[in-house]
């Protein structure tokens, strides 16, 4: 399953344009490092619980100055309760609101969306995605990206920061 969204994720980066004539619409490839704390209570398990990691390649296509859509997959294993070093992956389609446009040194952006993540040895379940961050330019076609997003997830133990 991982491979196969990999190769979809490549895929669809090579349908980038490499020319941008309206500069509020582009496409953009991108991969992440994040750490994720599941903030389970300390109470509840003997031993101390370690944030789990995970990297994400995204697919983002700006439609107009204020409004883009983000494909982001994420893989990784998840540190939670029993299930100790158990794979994951995510697929979300996120809506990312950025009020002041995208053509600043520093651009704050809201998000939000949907997503399904699946876990070795279980079904496929959703969750809700919602966050707050900052891109600041780095070049003409570099950006250096903070962000914090919570997932409200169905699932005991899966609701969770990222950073």
């Amino acid at each position: 399953m991982n491979r196969l969204l990999f190769y979809i994720l490549i895929v669809a980066s090579s349908c980038l344009s490499g020319q941008v004539s309206d500069p509020g619409r582009f496409t953009t490839l991108s991969t992440r490092m994040l750490i994720i704390d599941h903030q389970i209570e300390r109470g509840k398990l003997d031993r101390d619980v370690q944030k789990s990691y995970a990297i994400e390649l995204g697919l983002r296509r700006q439609l107009k100055k204020e409004l883009g859509l983000l494909v982001p997959i994420r893989i990784g294993n998840v540190d939670v309760g029993e299930f100790t070093n158990k794979q994951f992956t995510s697929v979300d389609l996120i809506a990312r609101i950025t009020p002041f446009g995208t053509e600043e040194v520093i651009v704050p952006y809201v998000q939000g969306g949907y997503a399904f993540r699946a876990e070795s040895g279980s079904k496929p379940f959703p969750e809700i995605p919602f966050g707050a961050g900052l891109d600041l330019r780095l070049g003409k076609d570099m950006w250096f990206n903070l962000q914090v997003e919570y997932r409200k997830s169905k699932r005991e133990n899966r609701d969770n920061l990222m950073a």
